[in-house]
């Protein structure tokens, strides 16, 4: 191939050669000075030869590495190329385009995409993917619970947390003997309870050292749970329509975390509580609609919190006579039947607030005589039969941390 090209470059030139002399031989280079105007018939010569001179060194370049056949002419110009092979030139504004001066289309498979088509598409071939949307919908969200108790009263939970069950058969079955001490036993993990086999399971454990959830069943008895003495979490009795009483849990002595009782709607007693102590965080008695006291939790001295809201029986809370610190925050409110506060003849310090609020038939609360100190907002507010001049003399004495609010009440007593 290089020595057709050369022949055809010696042929090209020395035909150019002869054309000149015989168009203009009188001119020289000597009678041609810088300045001097260049004739037509020259300068179209001299360009014709330099175009013929570059192009056949740029089609010189080789375009792929077939040969073709002996005794072919072969003329290395693009209008020869079939159709659908790409202009050298363009091939190279394509290449510079990407970065790449070496590319060139004619090294490319025949099937493969032009470096133009790919850019087109929105990148180079081995570009990662975009991750289908639809995998990351498939990512099951983590339930996250609303805080215990806000200003206003705590928020309902209604979602089970099923994402810490622990299967209840293995913490032993009641088949092996509830009776037995020898056998009995602490069960890890945490257990969400929804039906009576589950509550089998847990017969023979005498502590449970996460949380302990009775949620949305048909129970109307916890019997399966008359060995149990702690709760290392939260203990939680959450919408149970048919469960009466807690006297099963008659041997219950702490709660570390919360006692939560809450939409229980048949439950008429507490007194299964009887020998419960110690709550750690603090105890929610919440929407329970025919329970008429708190008898049973006699027995607590120090409580992180107290909520006792929309319990619409309660007469009394006389239960929480022994009941000397709340450490955060002490809430009674919308309780329509409530009239006294005297089972808190002995509270005297609040940590955080305290507030009653929205109870109709109230009319007495010289059950806080003895409070001294209440660390943040006192309230006392929209209790329409309390007598107003009766709240100003129970505070008289209260040391307060925060703002003290007495309005809504009875001003005509």
């Amino acid at each position: 191939m290089a020595y057709r090209i050369v022949c055809l470059v010696s042929v090209v030139l020395l035909c150019t050669a002869c054309s000149d002399k015989d168009s203009d031989p009188a001119v020289t280079p000597s009678d041609v000075s810088s300045d001097s105007a260049v004739g037509p018939d020259t300068a179209e010569a001299q360009d014709t030869t330099e175009d013929l001179l570059e192009e056949v060194l740029v089609d010189a370049q080789p375009i792929s590495d077939g040969d073709p056949g002996d005794g072919e002419a072969v003329d290395m110009t693009q209008g020869d190329l079939g159709a659908d092979t790409p202009a050298l030139a363009d091939v190279a504004d394509v290449a510079d385009a990407e970065g790449d001066p070496d590319s060139s289309q004619g090294d490319l498979a025949a099937d493969s995409p032009s470096l133009a088509d790919v850019a087109d598409a929105g990148g180079l071939p081995d570009a990662q993917p975009d991750v289908e949307q639809d995998v990351l919908l498939d990512v099951e969200q983590e339930v996250v619970e609303p805080s215990d108790v806000l200003s206003d009263g705590p928020s309902l939970e209604t979602t089970p947390v099923e994402d810490v069950q622990t299967e209840v058969s293995d913490a032993g079955s009641a088949d092996a003997g509830a009776g037995d001490a020898s056998q009995l036993q602490s069960c890890p993990g945490d257990y969400l309870i929804e039906d009576a086999e589950q509550l089998a399971g847990l017969a023979l454990c005498s502590s449970i050292e996460g949380d302990l959830r009775v949620e949305k069943t048909s129970l109307t008895s916890l019997d399966a749970l008359s060995n149990l003495e702690t709760v290392g979490g939260e203990l939680k009795l959450f919408q149970n329509a048919e469960l009466v009483d807690l006297s099963a849990l008659s041997n219950l002595k702490a709660v570390d975390g919360k006692l939560v009782l809450n939409q229980n709607n048949a439950l008429t007693s507490l007194a299964g509580l009887g020998s419960l102590t110690n709550i750690g965080e603090g105890l929610y008695v919440g929407y329970n609609g025919v329970l008429p006291n708190l008898d049973g939790l006699d027995g607590l001295i120090d409580v992180g919190f107290i909520f006792i809201g929309v319990n619409n029986a309660l007469k009394h809370i006389d239960a929480l006579v022994s009941l000397e610190t709340v450490g955060s925050h002490l809430l009674i409110k919308n309780n329509g039947a409530l009239e006294q506060l005297d089972g808190l003849g002995q509270l005297k310090t609040v940590g955080h607030y305290l507030q009653v609020s929205d109870n109709a038939a109230l009319t007495d609360i010289t059950g806080l005589s003895l409070l001294e100190s209440v660390n943040s907002e006192l309230t006392i507010v929209n209790n329409g039969a309390l007598c107003q001049s009766q709240i100003e003399d129970v505070i008289s004495d209260v040391v307060c941390g925060g703002e003290v609010t007495m309005e809504g009440n009875d001003d005509d007593c």
